[in-house]
């Protein structure tokens, strides 16, 4: 069903609601895919997110659940201790959640009557509440506080490596915390501890919004991929490597409209279109020692043997994973750790 990209790790989930991790998972490595075991109380899982060093999966019921490294609190369970296996965050239990998303060190949740609840680091106030250096160990509700704007109806959630984003019914896009190389669309290179709207995006707003290391794409209603932020290997797509303060238009050569977009945590994006071909700009590895065998590319360009029918993708740090709608799953970049998984 789906495809997932930690730092260095991969996970996979299933029709059936199994999930699947390989890679750099507790501190080992390991090419093999093992079965994640969730507690029996756990519904079918729907949905799942990876951030660096931890991952969030949500099940059918609304509840979820959490584990990998458990720095600053990003896992929600009230301390900053590791958790081997998925541990349900209580906090939310009595919550409908529909959307989970995670940074670098932190987490976010979406719930059916549209809050947003975000914990774990707080240093450049990416978890949106005004106060940085203040870590957060379990769920907090986002509210307006003294957001001078703030999403009316929050509809969809994502987290970048130290700052998130926030997309309303209306298909408002806002953005909060870290702002190097402009990551949040504002204008400056300002970190935001408090929700602000992202203007600049064409009339209709976003569809499908990606937060990268330093970069966000973003799709819009009425078509068109924008991009914005830390453009210094070309993974927005510009055909240089140019910073970007706010949304500017990035242009596919695709014959078929993009139906996804992932910006990479580190040096590269991805788009997926409708028509099963992937493009990339940016870079694989963004190690300049590889020369030739990791040349940046400034624009977005098909990737070559791919296999036909990718329905999904997803980036980590230094590796792609893509998933066929015959349920095959490929993966191609670094797998120091196992995360391309076994050949």
């Amino acid at each position: 069903v789906a495809v997932c990209a930690g730092g260095y790790s991969s996970a996979a989930l299933t029709e059936d609601g199994r999930v699947y991790e390989w890679g750099l998972v507790e501190g080992s490595s390991a090419e093999a895919a093992r079965v994640v075991t969730f507690p029996e109380s756990a519904a079918r899982i729907i949905q799942l997110a990876c951030g660096s060093y931890h991952t969030l999966a949500l099940d059918e019921h609304g509840h979820v659940y959490s584990w990998g490294r458990g720095a600053h609190g990003c896992l929600g369970h009230g301390s900053i201790e590791d958790e081997s296996s998925p541990r349900v965050v209580t906090a939310l239990t009595r919550r409908r959640v529909v959307q989970v998303a995670a940074g670098f060190a932190h987490s976010a949740a979406l719930t059916d009557d549209h809050l947003v609840f975000t914990w774990g680091a707080s240093d450049r106030g990416q978890l949106g509440r005004g106060v940085k250096a203040v870590a957060t160990t379990t769920p907090k509700l986002l509210r307006a506080g003294q957001s001078a704007s703030f999403p009316s109806s929050p509809s969809a959630i994502c987290c970048g490596s130290r700052f998130t984003a926030v997309a309303d019914a209306a298909g408002e896009l806002f953005t909060f915390g870290a702002g190097a190389f402009g990551a949040l669309g504002l204008g400056s290179e300002e970190d935001a501890p408090f929700p602000v709207s992202v203007a600049g995006l064409p009339p209709g707003g976003v569809s499908q919004v990606s937060c990268g290391g330093d970069h966000m794409l973003a799709l819009a209603v009425a078509g068109g991929v924008y991009g914005w932020g830390w453009n210094g290997y070309g993974q927005i797509g510009l055909n240089d490597t140019t910073d970007r303060l706010n949304p500017t238009p990035i242009t596919l050569g695709a014959p078929s409209a993009v139906k996804k977009v992932v910006a990479g945590p580190y040096v590269s994006s991805l788009f997926l279109c409708a028509d099963g071909v992937t493009y990339r700009s940016g870079a694989v590895l963004g190690d300049e020692e590889l020369g030739a065998l990791d040349l940046p590319t400034h624009v977005p360009l098909p990737v070559d043997g791919l296999p036909a029918g990718v329905v999904d993708v997803a980036a980590g740090f230094r590796h792609f994973l893509l998933l066929t709608d015959v349920g095959a799953v490929y993966c191609f970049g670094d797998s120091t750790y196992g995360q391309c998984g076994q050949h």
